[in-house]
This record gives C-alpha cells, structure tokens and sequence, in this order.
C-alpha cells in the first residue's frame, strides 16, 4: 500500500502529530473535568450551609405546628440557585417523621453522622433515586437556635442536606470542543499536512536525481555526477556516487584497454606462429638450422598463449572463489632459491642484477606453488620496469605476523596516487605486460591469509611485500616435490 517514499514520510510525519494531538485532547479533557469537578464541589460546598439554614428554618416551623407536617418547597427554589438536586437524609437517631414535600428522600445512602455531628461536610461519589452516578456534598441540619452543631458536639444533627451534580455535566461537552479545540486541531493538522508535503519531496527530491544518475550509468553515461557539497547523509550518498562513477568509469577504460592489449598479445603470437607454419608448409625453410629456429619460435609463441590464458583463467576461479590451495609448510628460503634460479637468465639477458639475500627465516603456510607464482610475478614485474645497468633485490626476513617477501628493483618506483591500481585487474602502464600478474599475485596472497603491498624501495625504486602467516610445525620441504 505505502510503496512510495514519499508517502511513506508524509505518514511518517503525520502520525506522530496526531498522537501527539490525541494525547494533547485526552490530557486537556482529564484536566478540564478535573477542574470543573473541583470548581462545583467548592460551590456546593459554599451553598450547602445556606441551603440547609433555609431547610432547617422550614421545618422547624413544620414541627412546631400541630398535626402534619407541611411541605418544605425549597427544591424548585435550590435548582434554579444552585443547579443541583437536593436530597433529605434523616437522622435514625431522632425518630421523627420527614417533613416531606417536594425535598426527595435518599433511601439507603451511608451517611456519617459522627462527622456531620462536628459541623463538617461529606463529598462523595453515590447514585441517588433514579439518578446517574453523581458527586453529592452533605451537610448536617441543626434545629438549634442558630441552625448550627453545638460547639460541645451534645446535639445531634436532625438530618442531612445533600446537593449533587451529575458527573456527566462535569466533563466537557461536544459543543466545548466543537467551538474551542476544533478549529485549532484542524488548523494543526493542515499546517502538518502541508509540513509533511514539503519535507517528503525534499528529501525524496535527491533521491529522484540518484535513480535518474543510475540510470544515467546504466546507459554507459558515467560523466553523471551529483551535488557532493552537502554535508549531510544525502551529501555523503552523492560523494560515495560520484567515487562509484569514476571507479566504474576507470574500470570500463581499464577493461577497454585491457582487451586492447590482449587481442594484441593473442594475435602477435597467433601470426608468428601462421607464418612459420606457412613457411614450414610451403617448403619455404628448407634447411634443418632455419627449420629448427622456425620450430622454436612455434613453441615459444605457443608457450606465451598459454601463459597467457592460464594467467586469465587464474583471475577468473579467484575471483569466483573457485579456486584450489594446498595447506603445506614451505620453506621460504628454497623458495627464494628456486625463483632467483629461474629468472637469472632473464635478468642477464636485460643487464640487470638479480640479488639474492636468504636467511634462516623458517617455513609459512601456504600452497608451495602459488607462492612461487607470487614472487615469480613480482620478480618479473621488477626485471621488466628496471632499466639496463640497475638491480632487482629478493629477501625475507620474520616479522610479528609471519614472514616478509620483499621484492625491490631500482627502476622509476610507483607513484603514491597509483599504488591502489597497480592490484587491479586489467591495470598496465606499457612493458608488455597484461595488467594480470599483479593482480593474480595480490588475490593468491589474500587467499592464503597474507597481503601484498607496495611503497618505496631503497634503491628509489619500488618494494613489493608479501606478508605470509607463519607455519606454526616444522619446515616443510613440498615446494621440492614442485617440478
């Protein structure tokens, strides 16, 4: 029903209002009723001592008369006075008959004589005759001389006198409300309304404009960008937009890039190896020596595909969470050896240095071959961006956590502003690399518990570190069963 937000905000807004409102009435017709009770038990108070003196004065004439009684007609008189009905209680004690007349009797109302004897007054809730619950206010008759209780309390009231009210008149009625509470509520509620209105569009306004930008983005359109000046939870929804923007239009140039460079790098070693297969075909090469060179470009073509489609199908079960480590402990140091063995050549061929600094720093966790791939990368990644004459260094050392590999050349380093991007997949700056190794090293390195960073290297170049957790038993030796 509510599926709009902004309907949703105008409710929102509203409902406390109107609580608010209700309990304003229920708090406002409590006080009122309570006010109005107060206000008419002090007037009944106040009029009951004149009431019962002109009650006393015509019974006392009632009784000194021979025979019966006459009638007492002071009812009509107090309603139109006093607004309340009068009621007789006698006294049991005395034994003499009611004067009568139109003052009702009470039949069975409890009646504290011992108070009314002292000249006080009773308030209290009953029902009389035929009646609704009523608040009533009693005072005792005297037919003393002054109408009034013997100060030595001797002389026993003759009867009671009480004057009681509805306690339906006492609250508020529906035309109070209608003529004073009303119009105000109604005005309240309008205003709220109109407040509710306007607050709902403002805040769903920016929302609008997201959804517009998404779709916007969705369309490819990523220069859409929001107002990020605001300093509130919408400004900072527009700033965390506007990143997600850039980030996606980075990685929609990255990926462009990428495919770029890899249907160079598919079709360069594609058409080496067509056109010595032609040759070969054609008898073009006809010596065993050009032959045998035409064979080996085959093989080494053929070889850079497949490093390169095991590199992206690497990336691709990584980031699926489909991939497969061994939990072994691998000995750093033969580790170190084996991939300072493997690109010395490389090295040479590039007039570069390869040192190696091994120490005794124990065993890590970890698949003995992806850890190889990881520092193969890094080696290759620092052989490729150092220039003629510079050095790559490799080394371990312990550290708190585990194990630091640290791979640092003398080349022109990474800047501060590009060290988050050099991890991301489909990121190259040239050097003929496919953006993937980095990237493969980073996510192989997270899924054995470590991390890979950058920063600066001695050299002035960059230092790549591989933090791997310790192996908590003995040196391990899988990584020699590594062919």
């Amino acid at each position: 029903m509510l599926r709009s937000l902004r309907l949703r905000l105008v409710v929102l807004l509203l409902v406390p209002v109107l609580v608010a409102g209700g309990l304003a009435l229920g708090l406002t017709t409590r006080s009122v009723t309570s006010y109005e009770r107060s206000q008419t038990q002090q007037r009944l108070q106040q009029q009951g001592p004149g009431v019962v003196r002109q009650f006393a004065e015509a019974a006392r004439r009632a009784f000194d008369t021979e025979g019966t009684p006459r009638p007492i007609n002071i009812r009509t008189f107090v309603r139109q006075i006093t607004g309340a009905d009068i009621w007789f209680v006698p006294n049991p004690a005395y034994g003499q008959p009611y004067p009568g007349g139109n003052v009702a009797s009470w039949p069975g109302v409890k009646v504290d004589w011992s108070q009314l004897d002292r000249g006080r007054q009773l308030v209290f809730e009953a029902t009389p005759p035929g009646g609704e619950k009523s608040l009533a206010v009693g005072s005792g008759v005297f037919l003393t001389h002054d109408f009034r209780p013997d100060p030595d309390g001797n002389i026993a009231a003759f009867g009671a006198i009480i004057l009681t009210r509805p306690l339906s008149t006492l609250a508020p009625t529906q035309s109070f409300w209608a003529s004073r509470l009303a119009p105000a509520f109604l005005a309240a509620g309008a205003a709220a309304l109109v407040i509710a209105l306007l607050a709902g569009f403002r805040i769903t306004a920016p929302l609008r404009r997201l959804a517009a930008a998404t779709t916007a983005i969705a369309k490819g359109r990523y220069d859409v960008r929001l107002d990020s000046g605001r300093r509130d939870e919408i400004g900072a929804l527009n700033r965390a937009f506007d990143d997600m923007a850039t980030q996606l239009q980075e990685a929609r140039e990255h990926e462009r890039l990428f495919l770029m460079h890899v249907s160079h790098e598919l079709r360069t070693p594609l058409t080496a190896i067509r056109g010595h297969v032609a040759a070969l075909a054609d008898g073009i090469v006809e010596s065993p020596a050009e032959q045998a060179a035409a064979y080996a470009v085959i093989g080494s073509e053929a070889a850079r595909l497949e490093r390169l489609i095991g590199d992206l199908l690497d990336l691709a079960k990584l980031e699926a969470d489909r991939f497969t480590l061994r939990h072994d402990e691998v000995d750093v140091d033969d580790l170190l050896a084996r991939c300072e063995a493997a690109h010395r050549e490389s090295a040479r061929a590039g007039e570069i240095e390869l040192e190696l600094r091994a120490g005794e720093v124990g065993a890590v966790a970890g698949d003995g071959d992806r850890i190889l791939q990881i520092v193969s990368n890094l080696v290759e990644n620092a052989v490729r961006w150092t220039p003629p004459g510079g050095i790559v260094r490799i080394s371990a050392r312990a550290s708190d956590a585990g194990v630091r590999i640290e791979v640092a050349d003398s080349g022109p380093g990474v800047p501060p502003a590009r060290r988050g991007d050099v991890f991301r997949p489909f990121y190259s700056e040239g050097r003929g690399g496919t953006g993937l190794g980095l990237a493969i090293a980073s996510e192989l390195a997270t899924a054995m518990g470590g991390a890979l960073s950058v920063g600066d290297a001695p050299e002035g170049g960059a230092l790549f570190v591989c933090e791997l957790p310790r192996a908590s038993g003995a040196v391990g030796r899988s990584l020699a069963q590594v062919p």
